[in-house]
């Protein structure tokens, strides 16, 4: 009577085991990557990063709230940063950083604008990428240090932050429109004295036509009882002789013909590169 030995198999194969090893080596990498990547993603959904406390918490919420609806309506990212200048940076540098380095920007050109306010060295900076760049010209930068500068020189930060919010939303609506902006919005002060240049002008214009219809009456009480047919009716038998003169100014009418607007241009955008190899667009000064 013969037996037939029997192999039992292993409970784990070789096979098996290597696989194994690999799914465990794949699963660790992605939890190296998820470590590494983890600051990114949380600075990313962060638009309104207040490293120096000058924001409310309930500003902040609302600005963020805001920002999340004017760039899901336009398709371009919102960041203000108010953090004090890195040393050994230029305020140009750190924005661009910050924005590259910190995941910000939508689609594929990662399109979007940074204002960093640096209350230590009196800085401010615009950085803009992708779209953005064409909707935030060099002088509509300018336009916008000069709305930013009435809050910042006042050491306003709250109504700083309010007005960068405020002004990218006109700005990217007149960018969408064909209209880049590119001069600051009228202020009060600035409808006021319109106003009055207008008022000036309405009430020397209401003086000269009070004179030209006292001009008027008196011209028209300058008449004879009955008109004489011809001028020798009004020269006597002893002759015409003329003893003086004078040259007396009644009225006068002027034509003018309104000249042209000349067209006025959406303004350019200058470029440079930043230390991640991507193009930028900005500007800034001091406040």
């Amino acid at each position: 009577m013969h037996r037939t030995a029997q192999h039992t198999q292993p409970p784990y194969s070789q096979s098996m085991l290597t696989r194994g090893l690999r799914l465990g080596a794949f699963f660790a990498l992605v939890l190296m990557a998820a470590i590494m990547l983890a600051p990114m993603a949380t600075a990313s959904t962060r638009h309104v990063v207040d490293d120096v406390n000058y924001i409310s918490p309930e500003l902040e919420q609302n600005l963020e709230t805001e920002i999340s609806r004017i760039s899901t309506r336009y398709g371009q990212d919102i960041v203000l940063l108010y953090a004090n200048l890195e040393s050994g940076k230029s305020p140009m540098e750190m924005a661009d950083d910050y924005f590259d380095y910190n995941g910000y920007g939508l689609g594929p050109d990662r399109s979007g604008v940074l204002l960093l306010v640096s209350p230590s060295t009196r800085d401010w900076w615009v950085s803009t990428r992708g779209d953005s760049i064409q909707t935030f010209t060099d002088q509509g930068i300018e336009a916008l240090g000069t709305v930013l500068k009435r809050d910042l020189s006042e050491d306003d930060w709250e109504g700083a932050a309010k007005s960068f919010v405020e002004q990218t939303e006109r700005y990217m609506k007149a960018a969408e429109e064909g209209h880049p902006i590119t001069s600051p919005p009228k202020t009060l002060k600035d409808w006021l004295l319109h106003s009055a240049g207008a008022l000036v002008v309405g009430v020397g214009g209401g003086i000269m036509a009070s004179r030209a219809a006292v001009k008027a009456l008196f011209v028209s009480k300058m008449t004879n009882e009955g008109l004489e047919p011809t001028a020798h009716s009004y020269v006597s038998d002893r002759g015409f002789v003329v003893t003086g003169g004078d040259d007396v100014f009644i009225t006068t009418n002027v034509s003018r013909t309104k000249r042209p607007e000349p067209s006025s241009s959406g303004g350019s955008s200058s470029t440079h590169t930043s230390s991640s190899g991507a193009t930028h667009g900005g500007g800034g000064g001091k406040f």
